[in-house]
């Protein structure tokens, strides 16, 4: 019989932050990626993110810009700085303790975000996990040429991506997730959790009987 998956989303789930947004404005203070107004724009997207209608080609032309033409190590190198200095204050104890339950289930445990892959990459470096689906960047001399490759993994692609990373179905498939963009992804699961959920996503846990978390 084949194992067991547990798949996690990173944004507000397995940390208390986002990721994309957190990077942007290290990225910013760092000198790293001059925008004007750059909280205003970040707070405009996350809102439409929230709300379900991110123009998901148009964000990730921005989201992406401060790598373009810069090479995957020193990009690896600036998400590293960034997850050590930012994100580590605010991983979720009690995720990673849900995460720790699985492992010593013998489960296989993901990471699927919505983010772009570099950042989630090293995010998951810091958290100690390897097995990661994000949204990919096209690479052409180990230099990012500012485009997206594949299907992002967001929404139904999230869970499409899923379906083809696993390649057959898993013994059983555990999902936890906070946002009502993850609900194709939660619906594909056996065992689906809900943490900390938008109001969208708490009111169809609700009519589903889906277990809530308030993780801290």
């Amino acid at each position: 019989m084949s194992q067991q998956v547990a798949v996690f989303d990173l944004d507000h789930t397995l940390i208390d932050t986002d990721s994309a947004n957190g990077f942007g404005l290290w990225a910013h203070r760092q000198g790293l990626w001059a925008v004007d107004d750059l909280h205003g724009k970040l707070a405009h997207w996350h809102r439409l993110y929230v709300e379900g209608a991110l123009p998901v080609d148009e964000y990730l032309a921005f989201i992406i810009s401060p790598f373009t033409g810069q090479h995957r190590d020193t990009v690896a190198a600036w998400v590293d700085a960034f997850a050590k200095e930012e994100v580590a204050p605010k991983v979720r104890a009690d995720a990673m303790s849900a995460v720790r339950r699985h492992q010593q289930q013998g489960h296989r445990v993901i990471v699927a975000s919505a983010t772009i892959a570099p950042i989630v990459e090293g995010v998951c470096r810091l958290l100690g996990l390897d097995e990661v689906i994000a949204t990919e960047l096209a690479v052409e001399g180990g230099v990012f040429t500012g485009q997206c490759q594949g299907v992002p993994s967001l929404g139904h692609g999230k869970a499409w991506r899923l379906t083809q990373h696993l390649g057959e179905k898993p013994a059983l498939l555990h999902a936890y997730s906070d946002s009502i963009n993850d609900l194709a992804l939660l619906s594909l699961a056996d065992s689906a959790h809900v943490v900390t959920p938008d109001p969208k996503l708490a009111a169809i846990a609700e009519v589903r009987g889906w277990p809530v978390y308030h993780w801290r």
